[in-house]
């Protein structure tokens, strides 16, 4: 017998269903913020959501598929913030949209951070989404007359998957430093000479 998908079952339209759904999601963060994976079970989640297991699996058919909607909620969090330092990049410095970048993914993993660590060390590799270097790219091109870089998309990459080691790396080994805002500073001294070839 074959295994239940590790993906969501279906995407809620009703508002009733999407706040359903929304319920649920809340319920699977707190019990892997407050108790670990370990604890993290669908009759759990049902309970603590307040809704039956059936219910439950009207939308997610097993405790990886929670995992991959709390991770792809991550993400989404991050890119709706990103957009809007896009939006300002204008009227800020290349450095300042950097370091506004940063702090925006620094503050979505340091506000629940045992949360963070637990999605991110038991999702699937298969089911992680690229987090940012589509909007890392979409910021680098509004500055595109300082950039030295020959290859804006290989940048975006690069930056996304530094910024993403550093910040995932910090809430393990550094959370302390993650919070004062020193792994932020460090990180935009660091990529701001590779993009422009001048010292910050």
């Amino acid at each position: 017998m074959s295994k239940p998908p590790a993906i969501p079952r279906k995407m809620p339209t009703q508002s009733r269903s999407r706040v359903t759904v929304e319920v649920i999601l809340e319920a699977a963060a707190h019990i892997l913020a407050t108790k670990g994976y370990e604890a993290f079970t669908t009759n759990r989640v049902a309970e603590r959501a307040g809704v039956s297991i059936g219910s439950l699996y009207q939308y997610f058919p097993n405790k990886q598929s929670l995992l991959a909607a709390l991770h792809a909620r991550h993400i989404d969090e991050i890119k709706s913030n990103g957009t809007a330092i896009v939006g300002e990049a204008e009227k800020c410095s290349l450095s300042e949209a950097i370091a506004h970048l940063i702090q925006n993914i620094v503050e979505s993993h340091v506000a629940s951070d045992r949360l963070h660590q637990v999605v991110a060390t038991e999702t699937p590799d298969s089911m992680i989404k690229a987090s940012t270097p589509e909007l890392i790219r979409r910021l680098l091109d509004s500055y595109r007359p300082i950039l030295t870089v020959e290859d804006p998309d290989l940048a975006a990459y690069i930056i996304s998957v530094t910024i993403k080691a550093v910040v995932h790396g910090a809430l393990h080994d550094r959370p302390d430093e993650l919070r004062e805002g020193k792994i932020e500073k460090n990180l935009t001294r660091l990529l701001l000479p590779y993009l422009t070839g001048e010292k910050p």
